[in-house]
């Protein structure tokens, strides 16, 4: 079972999720959305969260401090995949000591599917913490953010630390100048999530070609592109990602990226609607994609179900 929960209120909605939960003890999923938990509430409040929860998304979360959410990771045993997306605020990095040492005995962060997509505030803190705990090698699936070029040397960090158990990497872009990340090791799936802001992308997608040219994880089965953000008019035009071919030309010339079973372009909530000229576009820009048979495109229009193109 799982709930969404929309808080706009901060004591009232507090207490009415409260008795929500207290009656849910074996819930497995929890989605809390627009929410502040201030110093005061965090410790009572993340205690009483169902011990059985195995999936947690935050979204637009403000907390206290990291090591409120370092307490929360600590009161979910059976935590598997935690979701931030963004979380919105976060005044100030202060973690106790007792959460800075290295524990030998259990792991006060057992997910396998760390996912903290777009502006996360103090996200370098955070990647010192994980890093300190061993949390990286343990990931199956793991999403990052470059939204400034403070972003870069965080990301490399992580990527340089990843176990052997890790599959699936996204990587969500806001910002071009990612030159210095590397992929490698046993991926199987590589995700970009790029934010289009209705002027031109081309540093962006250079580096992305760049990036690409220089993956070498010989494994990856799957590479996903998906494209946010407003178009001016709301509507695509007949090339709605222009660069395209340049990311197509990236991925034929890297021998390491032979393997390929499928290549998917996504167009999400967001972009406006899409004519149909669009996808004969993408697939122009794909061709050697498309002929191989590789190439899917999804499609999200105005908050209308999944629209898959072969």
């Amino acid at each position: 079972m799982s709930i969404d929960y929309y808080c706009h209120g901060i004591q009232h909605g507090m207490t009415v999720l409260c008795g929500i939960l207290s009656s849910l003890p074996k819930l497995s999923a929890l989605s809390l959305c627009f929410m502040t938990v201030g110093a005061a509430q965090a410790h009572d409040f993340f205690s009483m969260l169902p011990k059985s929860l195995e999936r947690l998304t935050m979204v637009q979360i403000i907390l206290s401090t990291l090591g409120d959410l370092i307490f929360l990771w600590s009161q979910l045993p059976r935590l598997r995949t935690f979701v931030a997306v963004p979380m919105m605020g976060c005044g100030g990095t202060e973690i106790p000591e007792e959460y800075t040492r290295i524990r030998n005995d259990k792991q006060l962060l057992r997910a396998t599917d760390f996912r903290m997509s777009w502006w996360i505030p103090c996200f370098d803190a955070i990647v010192d913490w994980l890093c300190a705990q061993n949390v990286p090698a343990q990931l199956r699936a793991c999403s990052a953010c470059v939204a400034k070029s403070q972003d870069i040397a965080p990301v490399v960090r992580l990527l340089r630390v990843f176990g052997t158990a890790l599959e699936c990497f996204e990587l969500c872009m806001t910002t071009p100048g990612m030159e210095a990340i590397r992929a490698s090791g046993g991926l199987k799936e590589l995700h970009f999530a790029i934010l289009l802001n209705g002027t031109s992308n081309a540093d962006m997608f250079l580096c992305m070609s760049r990036f690409l040219s220089q993956v070498r994880a010989p494994g990856i089965r799957a590479v996903v592109f998906s494209f946010y953000g407003d178009i001016p008019g709301g509507r695509l035009g007949d090339k709605p990602v222009p660069q395209l071919d340049s990311l197509a030309i990236a991925l034929s010339q890297n021998g390491a990226l032979e393997g390929l079973d499928r290549v998917v372009v996504r167009l999400s909530e967001g972009v406006g609607r899409v004519k149909e000229s669009a996808y004969a576009s993408i697939r122009g820009a794909l061709q050697w994609i498309e002929d191989r048979g590789l190439l899917v495109i999804e499609v999200h229009e105005n908050g209308d179900e999944k629209k898959w193109v072969y």
